[in-house]
């Protein structure tokens, strides 16, 4: 667990998404092993997910990853099981109220 964090459960996730605003904006970051359970749980509950080698060097199955990418492409697959769309870089920087670059 990082200091700050929750450690991750399916109790504590619910309960967790159960604080916010009806119309906010969330996503998960899970840390090491956590972040693929994370990560499915978010796109059934209707967050969103981050995923990347500065928060788990593992691929799927413990495999250390080759990049950051072999972590999307999991994350991808996640969201697309979960029925949920895709966002564009695009989409992505008008969800979080980015500017564009």
């Amino acid at each position: 667990m990082l200091a700050g964090g929750v450690p991750f459960t399916p109790m504590n996730m619910v309960h967790m998404q159960g604080l916010l605003p009806p119309d906010a904006t969330w996503s998960v970051c899970g840390v090491g092993p956590n972040q693929f359970p994370a990560a499915i749980m978010a796109s059934i509950m209707g967050g969103h997910i981050r995923v990347g080698l500065e928060d788990n060097t593992r691929a799927l199955r413990g495999k250390l990853a080759e990049g950051s990418w072999e972590q999307v492409e999991v994350a991808k697959k996640i969201i697309e099981n979960a029925e949920r769309d895709l966002a564009t870089p695009a989409e992505t920087r008008k969800i979080l109220k980015l500017r564009n670059p």
